[in-house]
């Protein structure tokens, strides 16, 4: 096949000759698509309602049980009372609480908007790795 020598300066498409009028010089461009399928807009389907009214009163009742009552009660209730929330307790509540917030993390960015972001796992691990080292130099 022979290229005309226009073609070779960069003056015409490597076709050989110009587009006809009417027709894109890049092939599939926006001349070459219906006028009936570039109006076609796509409708979204509606979100569901994340949690109903009691179910925000439920998880805020929740949160808060978890986050001062239970420290409260390793503090205010004497050892001996059925009531009383051990050190140990305490610290394993917070250790649930850490896992939970990476839960959720990753389920709001993942499951939600379908990104995998690895960064969430990084910063857990660096924070965990960080903790023990300082628990290390707590210890001697």
């Amino acid at each position: 096949m022979r290229i005309p020598p226009e073609a070779a300066s960069g003056r015409l498409p490597p076709g050989g000759a110009p587009p006809a009028a009417g027709q894109s010089p890049i092939r599939g461009g926006p001349e070459c698509v219906p006028a009936a399928a570039s109006q076609v807009h796509a409708q979204l389907p509606q979100r569901p309602v994340l949690l109903s009214r009691l179910g925000w009163s439920a998880f805020v009742l929740a949160l808060l049980v978890v986050c001062a009552v239970a420290p409260l009660l390793n503090l205010v209730v004497p050892a001996g009372s059925a009531f009383h929330m051990s050190d140990y307790a305490v610290a394993l509540v917070g250790k649930i609480m850490c896992y939970a917030i990476a839960a959720l993390a990753m389920d709001l960015i993942w499951g939600y908007t379908g990104i995998l972001s690895l960064g969430h796992g990084l910063f857990f691990a660096l924070g965990g790795y960080v903790m023990g080292m300082y628990l290390m130099r707590q210890i001697g």
